[in-house]
């Protein structure tokens, strides 16, 4: 094609003086766009890479997520000897704007598993691809329920299922097992919207065919009745949540001890394997934590109390008014009831913030963190889209930093954690992303945070998602590893 052009060009030269002008403005035009390639396009690049307006987080969230659900009621029948729960559920939801076709998020999606499936009170075909499908999305890995039906974007709509999922547990034991680094959260055990913005009132009825007796702790309020020889266990969060925050423990009595009392004007229960650690102890701990987080943060924010499960090692995950944890990780899911549980982010992506500012109090408190290093960079937000399940793990660590970098120029420790009191007055249960938070530091402080952050929590670009993006964790929070005593008692 160069040739042509050339040649067509030459033609219409009329003389000697006119062809060597057209061959050297030729050469010259050449030369040009061959030295583009190199320096001008990546120069366009760099600027296209650092300047590109944001990703558009809601249209994002609104196109995978689809559904908002306003309740949902759930009964589960766990039956140890037969490894099974069985489930009912029914959810109201309202579909999100410019969204017709509704999905849910339940990770037992084998047909087999789920027996029958309602929409609005149509039967849908389990094995129809024209009523169900099994759908996933470039931007996470979390897989959706597609039920192909229309619904309106302001009618209430109602999801009826019927399940049943495997549950073999040595112990005999059935209990939320939450892992938010990997987003792993309770649509594992009923169906739901896996996302931590997502906040729902949950009314979950448990019970137990068996005849061992057990005991139960739980999120929220917990009304007991016991109907024939079944005993149930009705939990109310009574307000809206993320569902990965709703907890359980369902253990055999025999098993297990619970002590109650009131720690600062809180009803706490602590439950834990008999013969392993030291529910005093525990309470020692709260006895001057809870009064600490009360006089920094605000009054305790679960009105029903705090229902604890100590484990007798490892780590711990936080949950709306109750955690599962091992002594040493007590203190740090205690602080998530503030935020992590109550000053909830919009994402999981955006979780790093609340693990950050946990381990920026603890830190800090001892002198042990240090501001980021001026060339600091990295991806720990932008590795994830906005949609992604789970959160990068350098957000203990190198996410205290960053926020003692803030903390210094915002005046020290005890002006941040009076920001922080503020941020938990005004925001429970209002979710928020990275740059909503930058922007109460602004309204708060006067300081701009918003360049930096970009920097140090973006690598720089402005479109906010790299296409780099960070890796799974394999850190494992929690083990429901039990003392020695009831792994024999079970062991044939």
């Amino acid at each position: 094609m160069e040739k042509n052009v050339k040649k067509s060009m030459l033609t219409i030269c009329r003389s000697f003086s006119e062809k060597i002008i057209v061959l050297i403005f030729i050469c010259f035009s050449l030369f040009s766009v061959a030295g583009c390639v190199s320096e001008g396009e990546d120069s366009l690049i760099d600027s296209e890479i650092i300047q590109p307006d944001p990703v558009d987080e809601n249209a994002m969230m609104d196109r995978v997520f689809r559904i908002d659900i306003l309740n949902m009621d759930i009964n589960l029948v766990y039956v140890p000897e037969e490894n099974i729960i069985k489930g009912e559920s029914v959810i109201k939801f309202k579909m999100r704007p410019g969204q017709t076709i509704p999905l849910i998020h339940f990770d037992h999606s084998d047909n087999e598993l789920i027996n029958s499936l309602e929409l609005n009170s149509e039967v849908l075909d389990l094995n129809s691809t024209s009523d169900v499908k099994i759908i996933s999305f470039d931007e996470t890995t979390q897989d959706g329920i597609e039920l192909l039906r229309e619904c309106e974007e302001n009618d209430i709509n109602e999801i009826r299922m019927i399940f049943a999922i495997n549950h073999t547990d040595l112990y005999k034991s059935f209990y939320s097992n939450v892992n938010d680094i990997y987003g792993i959260g309770n649509e594992v055990v009923f169906p739901t919207i896996n996302c931590p913005s997502d906040l729902i009132r949950h009314r979950i009825t448990f019970s137990v065919e068996s005849d061992v007796e057990y005991s139960f702790i739980g999120s929220g309020h917990v009304l007991v009745s016991q109907e024939k020889s079944t005993k149930r266990w009705e939990l109310d969060t009574e307000r809206d949540v993320a569902s990965y925050t709703v907890m359980w423990m369902l253990a055999p009595t025999d098993d297990v001890e619970i002590e109650a009392r009131t720690v600062n004007g809180v009803e706490v229960r602590i439950m834990t394997y008999k013969g392993s650690v030291s529910i005093s102890d525990a309470f020692d701990i709260l006895e001057s934590w809870l009064p600490e987080l009360e006089e920094n943060l605000g009054q305790f924010p679960m009105g029903r109390g705090l229902d604890v499960f100590l484990t007798v090692r490892g780590g711990g995950m936080e949950y709306f008014g109750g955690t599962i944890t091992s002594m040493g990780a007590l203190e740090h899911e205690v602080f998530h009831m503030y935020y992590g549980c109550s000053v909830v982010a919009k994402t999981y992506r955006d979780s790093w913030w609340d693990e950050a500012i946990n381990m920026w109090y603890e830190y800090s408190a001892k002198n042990s963190v240090t501001p980021v290093p001026e060339n600091f960079t990295s991806n720990i937000v932008s590795g994830r889209t906005p949609v992604s399940v789970g959160f990068d793990d350098r957000a203990y660590n190198d996410g205290a930093r960053v926020i003692e970098s803030i903390a210094s120029e915002m005046g020290g420790r005890d002006v941040f954690i009076d920001f922080l009191k503020q941020v938990y007055k005004d925001y429970q249960f209002s979710p928020f992303n990275t740059f909503e938070l930058v922007q109460f530091i602004y309204d708060y402080s006067g300081i701009d945070f918003e360049e930096k952050i970009i920097k140090w929590l973006y690598k720089g670009a402005r479109t906010y998602f790299s296409t780099q993006r960070s890796e799974v964790s394999s850190y494992h929070k929690v083990d429901m590893t039990p003392p020695v005593w009831v792994i024999k008692k079970y062991e044939k």
